[in-house]
């Protein structure tokens, strides 16, 4: 008698197992629930797995990229007004305001990069160009060209940016930690109800009208074994009950489904 095998769906990652209940999902849909007799266990299933993927979807969204780009543009903007007016003041009427922009325009070609570096790396550079700058050996010659002001500028913005990076950090912990929690246990304990009625209707009434059903689970089963074994969780032995197949265990998927897209087998 075919039944539906157990395994640790639990240990999942997040996204793996929102996956995984999708499939099933989109299984029951195509039997129909009122085929497969499970009318009143789907419901709550349907309902916690939509929570689960809004919750996820929140995750992936944040109120701080926006601000973070806003950031990131002032701070650009400064850099460029700081290299624009030392490039500018090579070419100074006034002699010492000439040699002041040559020795700091020996710091900027250092930091030419800055304007193409990835977001988090221009924060690191920003943070030695500031430092650089108003070291003794340059901090003259910044006072010279009037570009304290806008060094301190610039150092605000970069230093508001890191600020947003790291609030970004504390929400994703926060949204991942809370937000999809409380539905994906939900959605567990409704897959658990539906296993149950499958392999009790299996029992009782044979298992011919749900053998399809059973196979498809517990192939999807196998498959996420595999990812949670790339998790380094070692499965435990579970099979399904088939002393009438001489292959108790659901063969591996078939190449075409992959952890992009595990919904095809």
């Amino acid at each position: 008698m075919k039944q539906i095998s157990t395994f640790s769906k639990s240990q999942l990652l997040m996204e793996p197992s929102f996956q995984f209940f999708a499939g099933i999902d989109a299984r029951i849909i195509a039997d129909t629930p009122a085929k497969l007799s499970i009318t009143d266990e789907y419901a709550p299933f349907k309902s916690a797995l939509t929570r689960m993927d809004q919750a996820l979807e929140n995750i992936s969204k944040s109120a701080y990229t926006e601000k973070m780009n806003a950031s990131d543009l002032k701070r650009d903007q400064f850099y460029q007004a700081i290299r624009s007016q030392v490039s500018a003041g090579l070419y100074h009427f006034d002699k010492e305001k000439q040699a002041a922009a040559k020795e700091l325009n020996i710091v900027m070609d250092a930091y030419k990069k800055i304007a193409t570096a990835a977001q988090e790396k221009e924060t690191g550079m920003i943070y030695n160009l500031v430092q650089e700058l108003r070291s003794e050996k340059y901090k003259g010659h910044v006072t010279t060209l009037g570009l304290d002001e806008w060094l301190t500028q610039l150092e605000a913005a970069n230093n508001e940016f890191n600020d947003l990076v790291e609030g970004r950090i504390n929400e994703s912990i926060n949204k991942v930690t809370g937000g999809a929690t409380v539905p994906r246990k939900e959605v567990e304990a409704a897959y658990d109800g539906i296993v149950r009625k499958i392999n009790a209707l299996a029992v009782v009434n044979g298992d011919k009208d749900y053998a399809d059903f059973i196979d498809y689970v517990n192939a999807r089963i196998v498959y996420f074994k595999t990812i949670l074994s790339h998790q380094g969780l070692k499965q435990s032995g579970n099979k399904p009950n088939n002393p009438d197949n001489e292959n108790p265990d659901p063969l591996e998927p078939t190449p075409g489904g992959d952890d992009e897209n595990p919904d095809v087998l």
